[in-house]
């Protein structure tokens, strides 16, 4: 005769379930904290914020303020910088050297118009 054995499957702790989870959670957010860029190009601002890339055309006026939007956006601090133009949803930046950001914006081209103080 032959003998059954049932075999259980071992349970997995309640933490362990979560531990993964957890782990791709800080990876994606180091990602976006780490991987948050800005590139000046002669006709458009290309954002780079974890996974995903805006691209922001230079063309035509652009307005720049400063601002302090809690809206989220590819900007790590809260002195932001808010880009705007026509035809194109604003967008909300936080470079570390804000005036030399403007400073650069200007040279790529275009009609870009500072409104207010950008220190």
């Amino acid at each position: 005769m032959t003998e059954k054995r049932s075999l259980s499957a071992r349970k997995m702790p309640c933490w362990g379930r979560f531990c993964p989870a957890a782990v791709l959670y800080t990876g994606f957010i180091g990602w976006v904290w780490l991987g948050t860029s800005y590139r000046i190009s002669s006709d458009e601002l290309i954002v780079g914020c974890g996974p995903i890339k805006h691209r922001f055309p230079l063309k035509g006026t652009v307005r720049v303020r400063s601002c302090r939007n809690p809206v989220a956006g590819p900007a790590l601090s809260m002195q932001r910088l808010q880009i705007s133009a026509e035809g194109v949803l604003p967008l909300l930046v936080s470079p570390a050297d804000r005036e030399g950001f403007v400073s650069e914006l200007k040279k790529a081209g275009g009609d870009v118009r500072v409104q207010g103080d950008v220190h």
